[in-house]
Parts: structure tokens; C-alpha cells; sequence
């Protein structure tokens, strides 16, 4: 390993350490090979020096990646020849999500040469395939309105008193951020989760934080709080029934959209990376609803979405007449959410329609690139990779070079995350 300052650093070049600013932020992991688009935004974040990998150097990686060049051919034409079919509604000429696409391609044949199997493509299921035996007036019967949904007969999960008292602690103007603490460290199961957060690669601190008083200190009042409302919310919401799907299936796919959503706003000054994660964490919580609350309905749902090959909110309005962007948005506003969070969960399909632009185009694009991850993953529920919006670009200002690195940094944060969110309890 050999230390390069910034004006000598080249294209080409490997970096053998994690690169890491301020905080201990992760900027890019190890093992990315430099690209022109890094040279000036290294420069930018005020990087002066880097590691790199020097010959016969080895690199500190999370799994091991496979070459491509020691990948079968074969295996990349089987890979594309699978992957393709979860992109027939997207724009594959678009630059970026061609970028996607090619990225998803080398995962697959990746898994392939280590010997994974690919999974059944979710429309072959034989329980997708069989015809439903419902009867005439099935969906007449069903709700009409979203707001239904929120006043049924079934109770709805709500959140645990903990966040509240946090909320009401965060919101006097006497507290301070030892009362914040010590709320926390009330609450044994959240305190615990909270500390082996702000302790994995998810923050990349040098040192082990051993407090909340500490983490408080590190990442902030604002920010803690918000992590704990994900975390309550996962614990309300993880363990209802649905057969086509698995809860650890949605929450997986639903932590990467987190992941992916911090990581895209990483480098933007003056924009809370927890606030996005919670953003992406929650985008589909009105899917929840819907299943606790209309679970035969749904589950008819997601079976003719995959029979047809079409998205769950094309569906979903076309059979029940609302989506669960509107069941998700007006749980926000039931359960007093900040209007951004409202907003990322109402239009991380449309994010044209939000007012909080910046947001709803960042959990657009995280679920996208969410479900270019899981992409075959027969538990996570979301197959068809939806349409990337075009303004999206314009408003991230995220060069398509850069998507190659975030799925490298991604990798190093999701497996951990979602122990950590998923996890049993000490």
C-alpha cells in the first residue's frame, strides 16, 4: 500500500483502504478503482491524500468479488438473458438506467460463478399461475377510499410510548441532549440496537462508541431520533403474514433503499443522511397497512402484478383504485411525520409531484437501484424494476460513473444493517 497525494492521484488507480471524511464518513471503499469523475470530487470533499493499492497489495474488501474476467461468458449472457425480463418497463436507453442494468447483470453472473443457482422468476410461480377462484363481487367488497384502511376493524400497530417520550423530550425547549440519552437508554432493546448502528459500517466511526450519551454527541439529537423512529417502525410492522412474500423479504429490500438513499446525498452539504434513510426505509409502509388490513385483497394483488409483469402501484390502482403511496402517506400524517418523510413515501414513484424535490428524487432512485440489488430474489417481493423518472438526474446531480461506487459502498453497509434492524434482540 502506497500513500498518493490528491494531485497525483490517477484514473485507474486502486484505493486499498477505506476512504473515509470528516466523522468517519465513508466517501468510497476499499477497492475502487479511480475514475476521472473522482479526481475532481475527491478534490472537492477536501481530500488531500489517498492510499492506493500498490503491486501485490491486498485490498481490505468486504465479500470477495469475482473478475470478470475470470467469469464464463456464458454466464453473463445467462445473467442478461434473466435480468432483462425485470426491466421490460424501464427505458434501458436511458444512460443511467443502462448503468443499472449492467451493474445487476454483474451481480448475477457473479452469484452464478460461485454456484448459486437463479431463482424461479417470480410470474412462474405455479401460485402466481393459477387462476384465483374469487368471487364476482370480490373487489366490490373491498374499500373504496385509503383512509379505510387507516379506521378498520384491525387495530394498526403503534409506535412504541419510547419514541414518543423521545419526541416529546426532543421538542421542549429545556431538554437537552443528556435528557435525549437518557430516554433512550430506557428503552433496553432500542438502546442496544441504536449502539451497534452507530458502531457498524452503516457511520465507519475509528473508535467503538460505548454510550448513547456518546452517539447523541457524535451524529446528533435530530439524527438519533430519526434512526429511532426506524427502528420502532421496523419492530411494529415485522411480523405480519403474507404468503407470496416474507416480512424479512420487504424489510431487506426496504433497508437497501435506506442504504442506497444516504449514500446518494452522502457529499451534499446541509442534508440529513438519516432523514433519507428513513425516507427509503418507510417508502412502502402503506404496503403494510394494506396487507394487515385487506390481506386476501393484496395477496390477489401482488399475484396478478407478477402474472401480468407489471409494478404493484399500477395494480394496485387498477384494482382497488389507490395505491400504496396514498396508504402510506396519510399513515405519515396519522402518526404526525414530518412533511418531507410524508413526501418521500407519497412520491418515491412520482417524485415530479413533491414540493421536497431533492427527497422524493432520492427515494426514487434508491428503490430503483434497491431493486437492481434484490433483482431475482424470489422474498423481497418488488420484481419489476420501475421507470426511472427523467428529472430525477437533474436534481440529484449524480454523474452515471458514480453508481458503479455506491453499489460497492452498499454492499459493505446493507448484510449489517439489516441484522441490525432484523436481528433478535440481546
Amino acid at each position: 500500500m502506497g500513500t498518493v497525494a490528491i494531485d497525483d492521484l490517477t484514473a485507474g488507480m486502486v484505493l486499498a483502504s477505506d476512504l473515509k471524511g470528516s466523522g468517519g464518513r465513508m466517501l468510497l471503499p476499499a477497492g475502487v478503482e479511480v475514475q476521472e469523475v473522482h479526481l475532481k470530487t475527491l478534490k472537492a470533499w477536501g481530500v488531500s491524500e489517498v492510499d492506493i493499492v500498490e503491486e501485490d497489495d491486498p485490498v481490505a474488501t468486504g465479500e470477495e468479488r469475482v473478475a470478470s474476467s475470470e467469469i464464463d461468458p456464458q454466464l453473463f449472457q445467462q445473467s442478461e438473458e434473466y435480468l432483462q425480463r425485470f426491466f421490460t418497463r424501464a427505458d434501458r436507453a436511458q444512460p443511467a438506467t443502462a448503468e443499472l442494468f449492467r451493474l445487476g447483470k454483474q451481480r448475477v453472473a457473479e452469484s452464478l460463478a460461485r454456484g448459486r443457482q437463479l431463482s424461479q422468476l417470480p410470474w412462474d410461480d405455479p401460485e402466481v399461475t393459477e387462476e384465483s377462484q374469487l368471487p364476482k363481487d370480490f373487489w366490490y367488497q373491498q374499500p373504496k377510499q385509503p383512509e379505510t384502511l387507516l379506521r378498520g376493524r384491525i387495530e394498526l400497530a403503534s409506535l412504541p410510548d419510547v419514541y414518543t417520550q423521545i419526541v416529546e423530550v426532543m421538542n421542549s425547549p429545556r431538554s437537552s441532549a443528556a435528557d435525549l440519552a437518557e430516554m433512550v437508554s430506557k428503552d433496553t432493546s432500542l438502546s442496544s440496537r441504536m449502539l451497534k448502528l452507530v458502531n457498524s459500517a452503516f457511520y465507519g466511526f475509528p473508535t467503538r462508541i460505548d454510550s448513547i450519551s456518546r452517539a447523541v454527541t457524535l451524529i446528533g439529537t435530530n439524527e438519533l431520533t430519526t434512526m429511532a423512529l426506524g427502528i420502532s417502525v421496523v419492530n411494529a410492522f415485522k411480523d405480519i403474514p403474507c404468503t407470496l412474500m416474507s416480512m424479512e423479504g420487504f424489510w431487506r429490500h426496504a433497508i437497501a433503499c435506506g442504504v442506497f438513499a444516504r449514500l446518494l446525498v452522502a457529499h451534499k452539504v446541509g442534508t440529513s443522511g438519516e432523514q433519507m434513510f428513513i425516507g427509503g426505509l418507510l417508502h412502502d409502509i402503506g404496503r403494510m397497512v394494506m396487507l394487515k388490513q385487506i390481506p386476501k385483497a393484496y395477496a390477489e394483488v401482488t399475484k396478478q402484478a407478477r402474472r401480468a409483469q407489471d409494478t404493484l402501484a399500477a395494480t394496485e390502482k387498477r384494482l382497488l383504485g389507490y395505491d400504496h403511496m396514498d396508504v402510506g402517506s396519510l399513515l405519515c400524517t396519522e402518526w404526525r411525520f414530518s412533511k418531507a418523510l410524508e413526501e418521500m413515501v407519497f412520491c418515491h414513484h412520482l417524485p415530479g409531484r413533491g414540493r421536497y424535490g431533492l427527497g422524493c428524487s432520492v427515494v426514487h432512485l434508491a428503490d430503483i437501484m434497491a431493486k437492481v440489488y434484490f433483482a431475482g430474489d424470489p422474498e423481497c417481493g418488488c420484481v419489476m424494476i420501475s421507470p426511472l423518472q427523467d428529472k430525477v438526474w437533474e436534481t440529484i446531480g449524480l454523474p452515471v460513473e458514480q453508481l458503479s461506487s455506491l453499489f460497492q459502498q452498499a454492499d459493505r453497509q446493507i448484510d449489517e444493517v439489516i441484522t441490525l434492524f432484523l436481528g433478535a434482540e440481546d
